[in-house]
């Protein structure tokens, strides 16, 4: 795991954890020893995790070749027989350090993380066995981001989707529980909520939402915006995170919109969802948004990356460009005002997610990839 924050890396992991631990693999997590957060969030579901030192990673080239040997080390006291990084960014760190402990290593690739250059997107690829692609968006977009990346992802490529677990019922908005999340915002059972489950980053553009919001609250006063989604530790997503807080205190939608922060319990408030919605300038995948429809809730959303591959528009859900509040504003407006249509594709949205995203097929496609390196 390469990050110190909970976003959607860590849930996808955990679910891919407990679908492959019936499978006969025994996982064992590796986190950064400055990521208590992580640490935490997989040792509360019952996995062990070993800590290695991540910064000691961007120190150099003498110091990248040491923290290498001390975490090949760890991997061989383990009696690690597969190294699996979480994404690209998990890969850069540990794939050298896999191949000097003679193990095979895979890696997932989620988003193209453009802060590592062409050639260490490469040379990460290069040492890794299998390529695991959330999505065909993900490989294309590798395949053109260097010279050889295409080869590569061709040969060594795997497209694997995220799965997620169905619920016996859609999310009914006037159930009790639907009732009580609304309740603790102070919102009553006919307001009608635009919820955007998504990290506080620069990445999520959560500005463009509430921009879009100010449109949509002028049209229909009962609409309620809320942001769930915790804030990494690193200066510059703090400071962006203050930067969102403030422009929701200083917008004439403020009455309208709530930032809840980080919520261990997301599927609660996603069922009380009327609309899920998600802003994002990029997105390997859509995993929340997978989660929203299986919770039958229909998506208005950034037609970038993976998204397309998730949410059919038009059908279980409406897309727009990035950036673009007004387009977004007029498609949460049409759904608030066509209930049916919003149901509709709320509908086929969790059918979608039954017929196309099951989590014991990730499951079985990941014990598969490992079977074929080891």
């Amino acid at each position: 795991m390469p990050w110190r924050a909970i976003g959607g890396t860590e849930w996808a992991t955990l679910r891919m954890l407990r679908g492959t631990d019936p499978l006969g693999i025994d996982n064992l997590v590796f986190a950064r020893s400055d990521a208590p957060l992580v640490r935490e969030f997989f040792e509360r579901e019952g996995y062990a995790v070993e800590l290695y030192d991540a910064t000691a990673f961007d120190r150099g080239a003498v110091s990248y070749a040491r923290a290498t040997m001390a975490l090949a080390r760890q991997f061989r006291r383990a009696k690690v027989r597969v190294v699996h990084g979480a994404d690209l960014a998990a890969g850069f760190v540990a794939a050298l350090a896999a191949r000097t402990a003679l193990l095979p290593m895979v890696c997932h690739v989620r988003n193209p993380y453009p802060w590592l250059t062409p050639y260490e997107r490469v040379w990460t690829a290069a040492l890794a066995q299998r390529l695991v692609f959330v999505s065909e968006d993900a490989r294309r977009s590798f395949g053109s981001a260097a010279k050889g990346g295409r080869q590569i992802a061709a040969r060594k490529g795997v497209v694997i989707y995220d799965g997620v677990m169905l619920p016996a019922t859609a999310g009914d908005t006037k159930s009790e529980a639907a009732v009580a999340v609304r309740r603790e915002f102070g919102w009553g059972a006919s307001d009608r909520v635009i919820g955007m489950v998504a990290r506080l980053a620069q990445q999520k553009d959560h500005l463009t939402l509430l921009r879009a919001a100010e449109r949509v609250v002028a049209e229909c006063p009962d609409a309620r915006f809320l942001f769930i989604g915790g804030c990494g530790p690193e200066k510059q997503e703090l400071a962006h995170g203050e930067r969102v807080k403030a422009a929701i205190a200083a917008s004439p939608a403020r009455d309208h919109v709530v930032y809840a922060g980080f919520r261990g319990d997301v599927p609660r408030y996603t069922a009380a969802f009327d609309i899920g919605a998600l802003s994002t300038h990029f997105e390997g995948f859509g995993l929340v948004l997978l989660e929203a429809m299986a919770l039958g809730k229909p998506i208005v959303a950034t037609a970038v990356g993976g998204v397309p591959e998730v949410v059919v528009d038009g059908h279980t859900g409406l897309l727009h460009s990035a950036g673009d509040a007004d387009r977004l504003a007029e498609h949460i407006v049409a759904l608030l005002r066509d209930p049916a249509r919003a149901a509709t594709m709320g509908a086929a949205g969790r059918q979608r997610v039954a017929t196309s995203f099951s989590p014991a097929e990730t499951a079985r496609e990941i014990v598969g990839v490992y079977r074929a390196v080891t």
